[in-house]
């Protein structure tokens, strides 16, 4: 089913059982392909770009961009040559991947060079950039920007507004609090990106926290609500204050009832 004003151009290939709504433009040509899956509904206002593989049984809602062009494929500049950090987290993926069973909500924007695995769901007004991988049924909340040259596990949370930093890798079962900020500039100096923070599996970080450049928070830690990391924060351990310290290390039964809420998400199918 096909609404009014939609515009399909060029090499664009349609599953079965699709439906596009009113006023949708979707693009592709020889050299980026368009594929949509099979039982997909795209809604109102959507744009599509070339490049773009949206997997079966995946929801689209209203106005949502895909495959939005790269800063490098708009000034053909490669932020790598600028900081040469970024260059470790280039991927060379050409077009923008979304596995099976998405719900992408309204307004949210996706990129090119980005792969997504199957069901993820995000809030609305999401912003996904180039250079972004993210494993299976992650979530990343509504009016999140992902900054892009991140590597995100399986199962992870990334909750409403958070803004990531690039140089950035967040592990499997990890949940991400709202309203954090991540930086990958010790010193505010623009080209002088270091490297963003390395969150490891299992990890939970409180809601309206600040992580530092070259900050590592080890496996199973917890950092509580309205920290500052300035430092790395050993695994298994409670941490919290501004700026963030270790408090205690966790117990076994702490972690394992967390990490099995966790698996029961990851194991998805």
């Amino acid at each position: 089913m096909i609404g009014k004003g939609v515009i399909i151009e060029g090499d664009v290939d349609i599953g079965k059982n699709v439906i596009i709504g009113n006023y949708c433009v979707i693009r592709g040509n020889e050299a980026f392909p368009t594929v949509i899956g099979n039982d997909c509904v795209i809604n109102d206002f959507t744009v599509i770009y070339p490049g773009v593989s949206l997997s079966n049984n995946s929801f689209i809602g209203e106005r949502v961009t895909l495959g939005h062009p790269s800063k490098e494929m708009l000034t053909g500049t490669k932020p790598s040559d600028v900081c040469p950090t970024l260059k470790k987290f280039e991927n060379n993926i050409k077009g923008t991947y979304i596995d099976k069973g998405a719900n992408i909500r309204s307004g949210t924007v996706i990129y090119s060079n980005v792969e997504i695995g199957k069901n993820l769901n995000t809030g609305h007004n999401a912003i996904i950039r180039e250079h972004t991988i993210i494993g299976n049924n992650c979530i990343v909340g509504g009016l999140t920007e992902m900054n892009g040259f991140t590597i995100v596990g399986d199962g992870t949370t990334i909750s409403e507004l958070i803004v990531t930093c690039q140089a950035m890798k967040i592990g499997s079962g990890v949940y991400l609090g709202g309203f954090l900020s991540f930086s990958e500039n010790k010193y505010s100096i623009p080209g002088k990106v270091s490297q963003g923070p390395c969150i490891e599996d299992y990890v939970r970080i409180g809601t309206g926290s600040s992580l530092m450049a070259d900050t590592i928070i080890g496996k199973y830690s917890i950092i509580g609500a309205h920290s500052l990391v300035t430092r790395s924060i050993p695994e298994k351990t409670l941490a919290f204050g501004s700026p963030a310290k270790a408090i205690r290390e966790l117990k076994q039964i702490e972690i394992d009832e967390y990490v099995n809420a966790m698996n029961n998400r990851i194991n998805i199918k």
